[in-house]
């Protein structure tokens, strides 16, 4: 399947390249999109979401990929990957970095909305689980088909 649009974001150290293919919405407001590292991270070369998005620390050594559902944070030093999911009936949202931290929301769907605890990105390793969870061979729960 061709994406209908793509866009390239790259590592301030130009250490990695991913590209993001956008291959149009499956349902109203739902966009599939696929990202894809220039090299393997994890042992995975496409990561398939819904309406995710992707960032690189400004350091260049960590690459955040998430949906609704999961964010993995990629520690490009090490060649690690952890990960956040979602408990039952829960959405990740506003997923960005602030002041040194890797900040979110949490938001039950219906309007309820409070912000996660931040999480320093040097302690990334000891507060997110290792792995990268209910990601399997790069498709995200949200992934559509």
């Amino acid at each position: 399947m061709q994406p209908e649009s793509t866009t390239t974001i790259e590592s301030p150290t130009g250490g990695l390249r991913v590209t993001i293919e956008d291959h149009g919405e499956h349902h109203m407001g739902c966009r599939t999109l696929e990202f894809v590292p220039d090299r393997p991270l994890a042992g995975v070369s496409r990561f398939r979401t819904t309406n995710g998005a992707a960032f690189f620390t400004p350091a260049g050594d960590g690459l955040v990929i998430h949906d609704a559902c999961v964010i993995l944070f990629f520690d490009l030093a090490g060649d690690r990957v952890f990960h956040f999911a979602t408990e039952k009936r829960q959405l990740v949202e506003d997923v960005r970095l602030e002041g040194g931290a890797l900040a979110f929301d949490l938001s039950d769907g219906r309007g309820s909305r409070a912000p996660a605890p931040p999480v320093s990105l040097a302690d990334i390793s000891s507060v997110l689980a290792a792995g990268p969870g209910r990601v399997a061979d790069g498709r995200f729960p949200s992934a559509y088909p």
